[in-house]
């Protein structure tokens, strides 16, 4: 972590490659929480240093996790990644475009799983990426109403606080 923090830290794009995989990899296979923490804020600090490829390959490997795992606990490390992700990467031209174009349409995906907290993280991601880019989602911007208001649909026909808490993160979301 603290190398990846100094300054004038120039690394090629194969050792950076290697970085972020070896990574993603400490969130998947290391079931420590301690390890899993370090591994984030590594995210945290790479995504500062990596090359566009790269911030592309991170999104689209945690996206994907996030959407297939019906274990929550490691869902949940994922997408605590991806939001450290999206929080944290520099605003530079294009970078947007990059990390929606990896993201969105899975994420859409994930909000119609029928796994509940599966669709509140979705909804969760969603609302961060269009906090933070949502004039480089435009073309996305109906299918993300259509999910979000389905949602809204949806919930209000079932009981449970669960459904209202997925309801309320839709709303989130759409706001």
């Amino acid at each position: 972590q603290q190398l990846l923090r100094r300054k004038a830290l120039k690394i090629d794009n194969a050792t950076e490659r290697r970085i972020c995989q070896a990574l993603l990899q400490r969130l998947e296979k290391d079931k420590s929480n301690d390890v899993q923490t370090i591994a984030v804020a590594c995210i945290s600090d790479a995504v500062k240093i990596c090359r566009d490829e790269q911030i592309a390959a991170m999104c689209d490997k945690l996206t994907a996790k996030i959407v297939q795992i019906d274990v929550e606990d490691m869902r949940d490390i994922y997408s605590i990644g991806l939001k450290t992700l999206i929080k944290v990467v520099p605003e530079k031209e294009g970078i947007g475009e990059i990390v929606t174009k990896h993201t969105v349409s899975r994420l859409l995906r994930g909000t119609k799983s029928t796994i509940e907290t599966m669709r509140g993280e979705c909804f969760d991601l969603l609302s961060e990426l269009l906090s933070k880019f949502g004039e480089e989602v435009t073309e996305s911007h109906d299918d993300i109403i259509n999910v979000v208001m389905n949602e809204m649909e949806k919930s209000r026909d079932e009981d449970g606080e669960k459904f209202n808490n997925i309801r309320k993160r839709a709303i989130e979301c759409l706001g």
